[in-house]
């Protein structure tokens, strides 16, 4: 019974399901990815706005500050020392960010304050910021530990302060009154700004620190930045950039080179956590507010919205998954016995061919044992099955052949993994054939040999065949000789040879005199036994190594491939023509012929093989026309 369900459906179906999960799953991904970089840049957008509204308020206080120095400045040139320091205490009720106020000289001496105890103090100008402003305005000094001026120390990269260390921010502010300078020193409380930013950012959410231009920590809500040290976690590349993508305006400020500039972006701290950040660089003051927001923090809504998402989504893709699963296995399965069936399909007709084909096949292991032959090895060897499983397949190689030979069967074999060609084989009775083999190597899954199957068919009868028509194609019929094809290529390769070690050869063009009348009083038969016996006598008359050839009619040529020197070819030549002078006996007929004979050496009469054949006929031509006659006659013998 055939399967209703066909692989291609539940290909397609599979296919369905695959894309409808990774669709799912994709966009259940994407969309928890939205959500997290929403919620990411929600929160820096709320650093923004705390770091704005943070630059506010300390810029609020600075102008506080700047306005209290104004006051004094100008109360300081009409009342008296003492006068002053009361001004100093009722001016610290009014602005509780400050622990004391204070004047200072030229030289940098407090001269009156608040504190009693900081008058006589030094105060050292080169470390307020900006060091070389020629204008008014504020100079932010290192954050300072101690209560006040006269117990305290300025912080530096190499000492900062603990969190728990009790500090305070000096900041200078000079003003210029009817032609005098007054410099006010002012203390600004840490603690107060502290609980400011705590009262607007809890700490868990995140933390706040005040940086001078050279980012030095002024001020910061969370322990990890220390003041006086140098801002470790601010990314100066991302404010950099930001600052020149600053708004443009007008004026001077703290920063003369650049605008006001805000920017935010994601950072991560030494300790390994990741911070939203938002900072802003004040226009009025040499002054940078930098707001951290946890993203662990930002992203717990997140993390919720998510878990509620792959709670709904989870299920469904798991269902989608085990239907695909099961669908994919049924379908292997229905495959995997279509496939069985196709191989058993197979394996029959492989063994009905092996049965029934007209060649001989032969199977072996790596070693050369038979394991199987089929019926045409049988009828082509005489070998029965049971007589060859077993023993090597050599028992049927003819030793004769060269060995060299049987080398060069095994490199092809182990290197190309097949051969095909000639062999000489033995029957069972012992017959030499020749076969037609094609074998092929079978390697396993390591890439060694495990099989080897030989295929070959008997080529006897083709063999004498192809034999006798090459050698028509290259022998004259009635003589047996080889003809001008044959002798042209053996000339060719003689010129070579003697080219290249460099000695002589001779030809010797042969043309029979008086054959024409023999042939026409006698008749084609005795011309036809002549030619014959002149073949034979040629062939005598010359070494095994030389080559007798007919040209065609009563024309032959006699290559001799090696001399000594012409001397050698001359006496041949004679030789020859003398042999001819003797008479033949053909079919009751007595006959006598002679010949005339051209003679031509390599390389004095020719470099090639036209040269030598034009040569040696012209010597012939020479020969016929110097002869005055011979015996040429006929008759019977015994008449």
């Amino acid at each position: 019974m055939r399967p209703s369900f066909r692989p291609i459906g539940n290909s397609a179906f599979l296919l369905v399901m695959a894309m409808t999960v990774l669709g799912v799953g994709g966009g259940t991904a994407f969309l928890i990815t939205r959500l997290q970089e929403r919620a990411v840049a929600e929160y820096l957008d709320l650093a923004a706005v705390h770091a704005r509204a943070f630059e506010d308020q300390l810029e609020r206080n600075l102008a506080t500050v700047g306005s209290i120095t104004e006051l004094l400045a100008a109360a300081s040139l009409r009342m008296q020392e003492a006068r002053v320091d009361e001004l100093f205490g009722q001016t610290l009720r009014y602005a509780p960010f400050l622990r004391s106020l204070s004047m200072v000289d030229g030289a940098g001496l407090i001269t009156m304050s608040s504190n009693p105890a900081n008058t006589g103090r030094q105060v050292r100008g080169e470390l307020f910021l900006p060091v070389d402003s020629s204008e008014d305005g504020l100079r932010i000094g290192p954050p300072w530990a101690g209560d006040d001026i006269y117990n305290g120390r300025p912080s530096s990269e190499q000492q900062p302060l603990t969190a728990e260390a009790a500090s305070f921010i000096p900041v200078l502010h000079q003003v210029v009154r009817d032609g005098r300078l007054v410099t006010l020193l002012a203390s600004l409380d840490p603690d107060f700004l502290s609980h400011y930013f705590h009262q607007r950012l809890a700490p868990e959410l995140g933390y706040v620190e005040i940086l001078r231009p050279d980012r030095m920590v002024l001020l910061s809500t969370d322990d990890w930045g220390r003041p006086g040290s140098l801002a470790q976690v601010l990314a100066q590349a991302e404010v950099a950039k930001a600052r020149e993508s600053t708004e443009e305006g007008k004026g001077g400020g703290p920063w003369p080179e650049k605008k006001r500039s805000h920017g935010q972006f994601e950072e991560e701290r030494p300790d390994g956590e990741t911070l939203l950040t938002a900072f802003r660089v004040s226009r009025r003051y040499p002054l940078q507010v930098v707001v951290r927001l946890r993203r662990s923090e930002a992203l717990a809504d997140w993390q919720s919205e998510s878990r509620r998402l792959l709670l709904a989504v989870g299920p469904a893709l798991l269902v989608l998954v085990v239907l695909s699963t099961l669908l994919y296995r049924y379908q292997q399965r229905l495959l995997l016995a279509r496939a069985e069936a196709r191989q058993r399909e197979h394996e029959r007709l492989a063994a009905t061919v092996f049965t029934n084909v007209a060649e001989a096949v032969v199977v072996t292991g790596a070693d050369s044992r038979i394991i199987t032959v089929n019926p045409a090895f049988t009828r082509i060897t005489g070998y029965p099955p049971d007589e060859v499983v077993g023993r090597s397949a050599r028992l049927l190689v003819d030793r004769s052949q060269p060995a060299r030979f049987r080398r060069e069967l095994r490199q092809a074999l182990a290197g190309e993994g097949h051969w095909v060609g000639e062999v000489r084989q033995r029957r069972k009775s012992g017959e030499l054939f020749v076969a037609w083999l094609s074998a092929n190597v079978v390697r396993d899954e390591r890439g060694g040999i495990s099989h080897l199957v030989a295929v070959f068919s008997d080529f006897t009868e083709h063999r004498a065949e192809a034999d006798r028509i090459e050698y028509l194609a290259h022998h004259d019929l009635l003589t047996g000789l080889p003809n001008r094809t044959l002798f042209l290529d053996r000339l060719r390769q003689a010129v070579s040879t003697a080219a290249r070690h460099h000695h002589q050869l001779a030809l010797i063009f042969i043309d029979l005199d008086k054959f024409k009348p023999v042939n026409d009083r006698l008749g084609h038969r005795v011309g036809d036994l002549l030619l014959q016996k002149v073949a034979g006598r040629l062939l005598a008359g010359v070494r095994a190594e030389d080559t007798v050839v007919r040209l065609g009619g009563d024309e032959f040529v006699v290559l001799l491939p090696v001399l000594d020197g012409r001397d050698d070819a001359l006496v041949t030549s004679a030789k020859l023509r003398q042999s001819l002078l003797a008479p033949f006996h053909l079919d009751g007929h007595r006959v006598s012929i002679s010949s005339s004979n051209g003679v031509a050496i390599y390389p004095e009469d020719g470099l090639d093989e036209n040269e030598l054949l034009e040569y040696a006929d012209a010597m012939m031509y020479r020969a016929k026309a110097a002869a005055t006659g011979g015996p040429a006659g006929a008759g019977r013998s015994g008449a």
